[in-house]
């Protein structure tokens, strides 16, 4: 709401601003903001606030409340279920990716050259298969939203009649 106002009053002074008489557009200001403008928009405290409330966990009672009546999506095809998935995933491997950040940071697990650090801590006994699997699907589902735009690299090069 915050944020509609302060456009709203925003737009309004660029309006009088511009208004083709400098005189009437002066006047027009001075009655319609009499004390200044007073919506600049969202305080970083209530964007702080807000951020806190959509990070919720799912069932969150505020949260389902803002969400009511939201289109959510569940297939990972869709942008945004698979922006969930990968938010769901990320969140549930957390505390496996902290023990495997803290294996490489201890030296207990030390990848060759190319070779993946999952892999590396799963051959040297730090996770599991099982754990090693959660990870590399975490990373797969955080890839799949980041690359939105991956394209090979026959699919950018110039074919016979086609301009770029």
């Amino acid at each position: 709401m915050e944020e509609s106002l302060g456009q709203s009053e925003r737009a309004l002074d660029e309006l009088l601003s511009n208004f083709p008489n400098k005189v009437l557009g002066c006047l027009l200001r001075v009655i319609v903001f009499p004390f200044g403008r007073r919506h600049t928009g969202p305080s970083d405290a209530l964007d702080a606030q807000v951020a806190e409330v959509i990070g919720r966990a799912k069932g969150d009672p505020t949260l389902e409340e803002l969400l009511a009546g939201c289109y959510r999506p569940q297939s990972a095809q869709d942008p945004v279920g698979a922006l969930q998935q990968a938010y769901d995933l990320l969140g549930a491997s957390h505390p496996l990716q902290k023990k495997l950040h803290t294996a490489l940071k201890s030296g207990q697990v030390k990848p060759t050259a190319g070779e993946h650090a999952i892999d590396a801590a799963l051959h040297a006994g730090v996770l599991q298969p099982a754990e090693a699997q959660t990870l590399r699907d975490a990373e797969a589902a955080r890839r799949k939203v980041i690359d939105v735009d991956d394209f090979s690299k026959e699919e950018l090069t110039q074919a016979e009649g086609k301009v770029r």
